[in-house]
């Protein structure tokens, strides 16, 4: 074999094959120089690689989020326009039935003079929803008496959610009566 084998990190690359960003002076034997700057290459590319990735991947997820963000924002509307479609249909008359859920049905609409009966085939913790959907019906102005009416399976969890409901109608009622009784005695002193 005849010449001189590199000592430098470029000279290294160079006979391996390889081109290097930077060069630098590495002091050494050619074979242990060559080994180094091969791991610090690879080493180089693999975090280029994964850096690569990385962002390649971030760039998708952004996308992604971003596709469903826009079918959210497209099954939202398409939700809002069915229910105030079935909400006209039943206000003109053309639907005898009405059915939404109680905290798709307890806000936004106004029901008021076309229901008088209303069926709960399912109820959730929430009072709040639930006197929000009978409010829905029974406003002023509404002629005539609504009827609401649970449906329950007896031993189920419905029986016991449906008593929740009552305590919980029986506590603001309790409440708002002893407000009312405060409010009396403090106008007749």
């Amino acid at each position: 074999m005849t010449g001189t084998l590199p000592t430098t990190a470029a000279g290294c690359a160079v006979l391996l094959g390889l081109s290097l960003f930077e060069t630098a002076e590495i002091a050494g034997p050619w074979p242990v120089v060559a080994v180094l700057t091969m791991l610090g290459i690879i080493g180089a590319i693999v975090k280029m690689l994964l850096a690569s990735q990385q962002s390649s991947l971030e760039k998708s997820n952004a996308r992604q989020d971003a596709m469903h963000a826009e079918n959210r924002e497209r099954e939202k509307e398409r939700f809002e326009l069915e229910k105030e479609r079935a909400k006209d249909a039943f206000m003109k008359g053309d639907a005898d039935l009405f059915i939404a859920n109680q905290a798709a049905g307890g806000t936004g609409l106004n029901l008021a003079g076309r229901a008088n009966t209303v069926l709960y085939y399912s109820n959730s913790f929430s009072s709040l929803d639930r006197w929000q959907s009978e409010d829905r019906t029974h406003r002023i102005g509404t002629k005539g008496s609504v009827t609401y009416v649970d449906l329950v399976a007896r031993g189920t969890t419905d029986t016991a959610i449906l008593a929740n409901l009552r305590r919980k109608r029986e506590v603001s009622d309790m409440t708002l009566n002893e407000i009312r009784d405060l409010l009396m005695v403090e106008d007749d002193v």
